[in-house]
């Protein structure tokens, strides 16, 4: 079996986090032969941290000595075309982060040079293959919405900028919140309606509050960074020059209308969910799971699909940190929430699932605090949570596909919270079936329990 040879473009945060892990996942399939930024300490930190034999500040010189199979674009959105143009000059299939280009024109040019060259290209599009939106796609696909004439696309972070890389920057990355995250929800849309030609868009995009505010505290997790960060670029407020917010309105040649409302900073509370209304039926995926709106007889009818997570990864381990590695671009802050266990040295963090145990572990690293509301993987089952460092109590939420958690070592009694699939959490067991997870009770009677621990949560008892 061929073995492919992999090179990436950009070495940030989703290069790290998820690009690398992926490839990793694949075993001897593929191996990563190099990887390139401008930015060398980020590219040769990349290498030490994942052992790739060979960085390069660059990329060209990378594609001409490497001549890499496949190779992944990481960078900015200002560059995703150059790069994958120079991908297909030099013989490779390209996996291009979203959004795909800046321009359709640009977008056109790049599917036809692909196939031009008889290469593929693969946008990462990653929310058409994520749980319950893969399983809604599947729903509206079978005809139970009937013809689709609404959507409406909401996505709200309260306090979420990406304060790494150069979202913030116009010259560098064309939007804000809409081409980071609104690109996705649009992408999904169009997949599972047929892919409509648009007709007219209206709408606004804004920045009211991030350029006022000074030491807000926030969250990388809820900025997009749930596993942390790596070697990042230093973050300047002054260089903030696109939308923290967009919302609008969209019409299709064939009928139907779409509002969305996308945000980095808000005066709401976080929201994510895709609601497609049909006129036999509607969905709801997001915050609340994954939910069809329908009738039977003569009766409105909710219907919750139980959508069960499908391990990828196996037990491989996301990533490694560097000892150099920082929780925050400007240090330790708080508010820096971050899923994984830590460094030997104390220092960064390592996140992973082992899909042979049910439990990823959390605990808080030297100067940082762990929030214990990190999101949930979708093959995971839940997070273990130590008791935090400021000895603040550790309040575990489950993950929408999570059927509880345990909390060993805090100083307050174990507090679970109604999971999402509506059996509300009542003493569900893992998968293994070897251990008992505390959660709240229907009656709303907690459950009380510290799962014997020393302070700080070092000692687990099973």
């Amino acid at each position: 079996m061929k073995q492919y040879k992999v090179a990436i473009i950009g070495n940030g945060m989703i290069c790290n986090a998820a690009h690398i892990p992926a490839y990793k996942a694949m075993g001897d399939k593929v191996k990563i032969v190099a990887v390139a930024d401008i930015r060398e300490e980020a590219a040769k930190e990349t290498a030490e941290r994942h052992g790739i034999p060979k960085y390069y500040v660059d990329p060209y010189k990378m594609l001409e000595e490497e001549k890499p199979d496949i190779i992944s674009v990481c960078t900015p959105n200002a560059y995703h075309k150059e790069y994958t143009l120079a991908g297909f000059r030099a013989g490779c299939h390209v996996v291009c982060e979203k959004p795909v280009a800046v321009t359709c024109a640009d977008a056109e040019e790049m599917f036809n040079a692909a196939e031009k060259a008889g290469k593929h290209l693969f946008v990462i599009q990653s929310l058409r293959f994520t749980g319950n939106f893969k399983a809604a796609a599947g729903l509206a696909k079978s005809g139970c919405l009937g013809d689709i004439y609404y959507a409406d696309l909401n996505l709200v972070r309260r306090r979420g900028v990406p304060r790494w890389g150069m979202f913030h920057m116009a010259k560098e990355n064309v939007g804000g919140a809409f081409c980071d995250l609104g690109v996705h929800m649009c992408d999904y849309l169009m997949s599972i309606s047929g892919n409509p030609k648009m007709v007219s868009v209206s709408g606004s995009a804004v920045t009211r509050i991030v350029n006022k505010e000074k030491n807000i505290e926030f969250s990388n997790a809820e900025s997009g960074a749930p596993t942390g960060l790596f070697t990042p670029r230093k973050f300047d407020m002054k260089e903030f020059d696109v939308e923290e917010f967009a919302n609008g309105y969209i019409r299709l040649e064939n009928g139907m209308t779409v509002t969305f409302k996308i945000s980095w900073a808000l005066n709401l509370p976080n929201s994510n969910t895709v609601s497609i209304c049909g006129d036999k039926g509607g969905l709801t995926i997001g915050d609340d799971g994954l939910k069809l709106l329908t009738t039977q007889g003569n009766y409105q009818a909710d219907v919750l699909p139980r959508v069960f997570p499908r391990p990828i990864y196996g037990a491989l381990r996301f990533h490694r940190p560097h000892p150099r590695d920082e929780l925050h671009p400007e240090g330790p802050q708080r508010g820096n929430d971050h899923g994984g266990i830590p460094h030997p040295e104390g220092r960064g963090y390592e996140c992973g699932c082992d899909h042979r145990s049910v439990l990823q572990i959390c605990t808080a690293g030297q100067g940082s605090h762990c929030s214990g509301t990190g999101p949930v993987s979708g093959s995971c089952k839940g997070y273990l949570h130590r008791a935090r460092r400021d000895g603040r109590t550790c309040r575990f939420a489950l993950g929408r596909n999570a059927t509880g958690g345990l909390c060993p070592g805090g100083r307050a009694p174990c507090s679970g919270v109604r999971d999402d699939n509506g059996r509300g959490g009542i003493h569900e067991r893992n998968h293994n079936g070897d251990r008992e997870v505390c959660a709240e009770r229907r009656t709303g009677d907690p459950h009380h329990s510290v799962f014997q621990g020393v302070q700080h949560g070092v000692q687990m008892v099973p």
